[in-house]
């Protein structure tokens, strides 16, 4: 009995040793748990705060956002451009002097205001003094300064946004400057129309054929209808066209497209040289002057007896060594001595060194296409055909 007790009171110590162990584990659980716990409410608390602070940031940018959109809507306009060496506006308006070009601005603008609902800025390049000679060599005005009294009248300061601007002489001088503009118009989100006035010259459709696969930009553009449009802006896809009759002539005319005085016919003289050349122009002067005798109307040129001392086969040669070059000779360059891209812009090729016979067979090419304007051209170096 006694040794039952011993045993017992011996066992004493290791039972209470569990119960301690056990405390001091719960103890250690529980201060983990804690700490756990308040962590994960600090956390908590921490992610409430990020989130409230990314809530405010995205509340902050969309409203920025409406006030840019806002800031952006708060001047659109429609841009017109037009080219005025060869669109020109009504004969009736041109007489009537400074109250001719009122009228006009004014017709012009009520014209655009209502298409499309927007601020019209109107553009007009155009060489004034060549103009002023052309139209009263003409008859479509009295006297020269009654055309700068026109435009005098477009440009009034009561009409803030229309512009007849003076480029001065040289054909290329219009084209450049309302190239330029037209770009940096395209680029510029308050501007939500264009309308361009440029139906009298093919050169453009070169500009725009490039956006003819950009959804956006022809929505964007109009086409407007003066003199007919040339055969390569026809063809263009995709862009509106538009006539304000009332406004703009639909006859042609072009203040670099004057006749020529019929010449004499030259007598011949020395043959002309084989050293190859690279230009119309260069050509022109190393050849002799025979200018055949001018016929009623304006058919094709006839060739000169300098041209016809090359065989056919040497012509159908030719013709064949041309069509391989690649990018293919410019006959601007070559067949009219300039081209108003220039070496870097045009997508046609300037640095060929031509000879005569590949010369002349650019002529034979080029002739195989009617000109726009048939008899009634008057280019004198057009090298289109010109007969019925």
């Amino acid at each position: 009995m006694a040794a039952t007790q011993s045993q017992s009171a011996a066992a004493l110590p290791n039972g209470y040793d569990i119960h301690l162990h056990r405390a001091h584990y719960l103890d250690r659980f529980q201060r983990d748990f804690t700490f756990t716990l308040e962590n994960a409410l600090l956390d908590g608390k921490n992610n409430t705060q990020i989130m409230r602070d990314l809530r405010k940031e995205v509340e902050d940018l969309k409203n920025k956002l409406e006030q840019t959109k806002i800031d952006l809507s708060r001047n659109p306009y429609s841009l017109v451009l037009v080219d005025g060496d060869g669109m020109t506006f009504r004969r009736e308006l041109l007489k009537e002097g400074r109250a001719g070009g009122e009228k006009a601005a004014d017709r012009l603008t009520a014209h655009v205001q209502k298409d499309t609902g927007l601020k019209p800025v109107i553009r007009i390049f155009a060489n004034v003094e060549g103009l002023s000679r052309a139209m009263k060599t003409q008859g479509l005005i009295q006297t020269p300064s009654g055309f700068r009294e026109f435009t005098v009248g477009v440009s009034d300061p009561c009409r803030e946004l229309v512009d007849f601007i003076d480029v001065g002489e040289g054909k290329e001088m219009a084209d450049t400057k309302l190239k330029s503009e037209l770009e940096w118009h395209l680029k510029n989100y308050n501007c939500r129309k264009i309308i361009l006035g440029v139906s009298h010259d093919n050169g453009y459709a070169r500009i725009l054929k490039k956006y003819e696969n950009e959804p956006e930009i022809l929505q964007k553009i109009q086409l407007l209808e003066g003199p007919p449009f040339g055969r390569e802006l026809e063809a263009l896809h995709g862009f509106t066209r538009i006539k304000y009759e009332d406004v703009f002539s639909s006859e042609k005319f072009d203040v670099y497209q004057q006749r020529s005085p019929v010449l004499p016919l030259a007598s011949p003289i020395s043959p002309i040289a084989k050293a190859p050349v690279t230009s119309y122009a260069a050509a022109v002067n190393a050849a002799p002057t025979i200018t055949p005798p001018s016929s009623t109307g304006h058919g094709s040129p006839r060739p000169s007896k300098a041209q016809l001392q090359f065989s056919e086969s040497q012509i159908q040669e030719a013709i064949r060594k041309i069509k391989r070059l690649q990018p293919r000779p410019c006959n601007n360059h070559y067949l009219k001595g300039e081209c108003n891209y220039g070496d870097d812009e045009c997508t046609f090729g300037h640095k060929y060194p031509l000879k005569q016979e590949e010369l002349q067979a650019m002529r034979r090419l080029a002739l195989q296409k009617p000109c726009n304007f048939g008899r009634d051209c008057i280019n004198e170096k057009c090298y289109y055909s010109h007969d019925d």
